[in-house]
């Protein structure tokens, strides 16, 4: 199953370049996420047709564990430090700072893109998209999401497949978006249980459904939960609390377009 869902991304990746004619270009963080879409889109399109950029901060090992990857698979990369950037916002606020991190960083990506003739390569998995762990008009804002058919342990999983180093396998997900920080920590959840839940989601239904019906799902799994097992009726009340809070972000922009 995991083999099929590599051969299904990377097809994705190599029919959209082809009918776009246009090369990729990907932001590159030192995470799993990203360290496995560049994987992807090598197995797809080989080295020369993609572009790196890594937009640090500030220097940490997870810059240095991008660098090392990028030379690993021979593409070409640049690092342009954000940190002049970000701090002319004079911005306190953890939380409004990391949503201009990543807007600063998509901006980045885009002008680049334009440069060199390409797509911006996404790195959003299915969990994050149905938690709505990602930034709107930053992470978000992307050409192509080739991991949206994984959940994070699948992306863990496809990593170890790929044969990509051991150092990201170790790593705790992370936005790297303040000192300590980590996604599970941040959102008040595990992704093993997360995943878990939407497993049994992609199983009942057996396809991609429209968003809304995930919410019907949960609901009906907290309906039936029984109060001793109080840590599974906190994750899917959490889980619908995030879903329903992120639905601006996974819905189309709401609009008064006439019909034609």
């Amino acid at each position: 199953m995991l083999k099929n869902k590599i051969d299904k991304a990377t097809s994705f990746i190599k029919d959209i370049t082809e009918r776009t004619n246009k090369d990729l270009l990907l932001g590159l963080s030192g995470g799993i996420d990203s360290a496995v879409a560049l994987a992807l889109a090598i197995k797809a399109v080989g080295p020369k047709r993609i572009k790196v950029v890594m937009l640090p901060y500030k220097e940490n090992s997870n810059l240095l564990d991008a660098v090392a990857l990028a030379n690993s698979y021979g593409v070409e990369f640049e690092v342009i430090s954000i940190a002049d950037i970000v701090e002319a916002f004079n911005c306190s606020d953890e939380y409004r700072k990391a949503n201009i991190m990543a807007r600063v960083r998509m901006t980045i990506l885009y002008e680049r893109a334009m440069k060199n003739n390409a797509l911006v390569l996404g790195t959003t998995n299915l969990s994050e998209y149905y938690l709505g762990y990602f930034t709107k008009w930053g992470d978000g804002a992307v050409d192509l999401e080739p991991l949206m058919s994984m959940t994070k342990t699948e992306v863990f999983e496809i990593a170890k497949l790929l044969g990509l180093p051991s150092i990201f396998l170790s790593k705790k997900p992370s936005a790297d978006l303040w000192e300590g920080q980590t996604d599970e920590d941040e959102m008040g959840l595990k992704y093993s249980e997360v995943d878990n839940i939407i497993d049994q989601y992609y199983d009942q239904y057996d396809s991609m459904n429209y968003v809304e019906r995930f919410e019907d799902f949960l609901q009906l799994k907290i309906d039936n939960t029984s109060a001793f097992y109080k840590d599974k009726h906190d994750t899917l009340t959490g889980m619908r609390k995030r879903y329903l809070n992120s639905l601006h972000k996974i819905n189309p922009i709401p609009s008064n377009l006439r019909e034609l």
